[in-house]
């Protein structure tokens, strides 16, 4: 039982559990719409959490998980970069004074869908 705590404890494990942590919050953040992956806190939270994660590696080494979280950092950076320089640019989608349209809600499907207004 003491190796099993110690295992769990070390601190590439602690990483990687909070690594995970910080991706179902920004998931959750994300379907609640709180977020959106129009806004820089978005690719944010992807990369912290693809970095601890990746760090977690260290203890237990997994080719796939390296690869989809190199991918992440590597997205998540270029999501940032793209929102910043929009951003110093005045295109700040999220902004109606800066020229963008903000995005619109959806209305009913119906509304949506010719032919089913009936």
């Amino acid at each position: 039982m003491l190796q099993m705590v110690q295992t769990v404890t070390a601190p590439s494990q602690v990483c990687g559990i909070l690594g995970a942590t910080l991706y179902v919050t920004n998931y959750v953040l994300l379907t609640s719409r709180v977020l959106t992956p129009a806004t820089t806190p978005y690719f944010v939270l992807n990369l912290a959490a693809s970095l601890l994660v990746l760090s977690s590696l260290v203890h237990a080494f997994n080719i796939a998980t390296l690869v989809i979280q190199v991918f992440f950092v590597g997205i998540s950076m270029i999501g940032i970069a793209t929102r910043l320089r929009a951003r110093r640019n005045g295109l700040d989608r999220r902004d109606p004074a800066a020229g963008a349209t903000p995005p619109v809600a959806p209305g009913p499907r119906s509304a949506q869908m010719p032919g089913l207004n009936t």
